[in-house]
């Protein structure tokens, strides 16, 4: 397959509506995985394809890249594999992670600090194929800056997208796992615990 170059970023004399339009084609071209060169920067479409189950099929993990902050992916304690939660995805082509981001759920405001259904301690694993061995490429333990509980600062509460760092940057992945050991409530309620995620993605086109 010949692949084309129809765009090159940050070109001179580009207009932000031209940027924009074209951004708007390479995401239209990546989500019916068209084989084109791909932009510096651009950030494929990523799929779930296992993980924990949710308490129902309306909450299972693929609602975290739905791009929609009223769905959410909801599991029991109940279902956690090996002591953690996860979820396996993939990206539509292999690309170069800068960073990563995460919105909790929507009730996040529904629970105090320390019986929240947020994430507190989680890793994310990446490998370039398939059956190449898992890297953690990024560990968070303690979390305070997913926002949650009524009994926090209202901007401290309120849903909203989180910015992470990598431990692990300039390599290029195409599989990845978020695994999630622990959540307030789980630490603290460990009976019956549950956990509670809307979106997870390494930035937007």
């Amino acid at each position: 397959v010949h692949k084309t170059k129809p765009y090159a970023s940050k070109m001179q004399g580009h207009t932000e509506l031209y940027d924009y339009q074209m951004k708007r084609i390479y995401t239209i071209l990546d989500d019916y995985d068209i084989d084109v060169v791909y932009p510096d920067g651009f950030i494929p479409k990523l799929t779930a394809t296992s993980g924990s189950p949710g308490v129902d099929n309306g909450h299972n993990c693929d609602k975290i890249f739905d791009d929609k902050w009223s769905t959410y992916w909801y599991s029991n304690s109940e279902v956690m594999t090996n002591g953690v939660w996860f979820v396996e995805f993939r990206s539509s082509r292999p690309f170069v992670p800068t960073k990563y981001y995460m919105v909790p759920g929507p009730f996040c405001v529904n629970y105090t600090w320390d019986t929240s259904l947020n994430p507190c301690d989680w890793r994310l694993l990446a490998k370039a194929k398939e059956n190449d061995q898992w890297t953690t490429i990024a560990t968070v333990t303690n979390d305070e800056r997913l926002p949650a509980g009524y009994d926090r600062p209202y901007n401290d509460r309120i849903q909203k997208r989180v910015e992470y760092s990598l431990d692990v940057t300039g390599k290029t992945w195409q599989y990845f796992r978020l695994e999630i050991l622990n959540t307030l409530r789980l630490l603290n309620l460990p009976t019956g615990a549950y956990v509670q995620l809307s979106e997870f993605d390494f930035g937007k086109n």
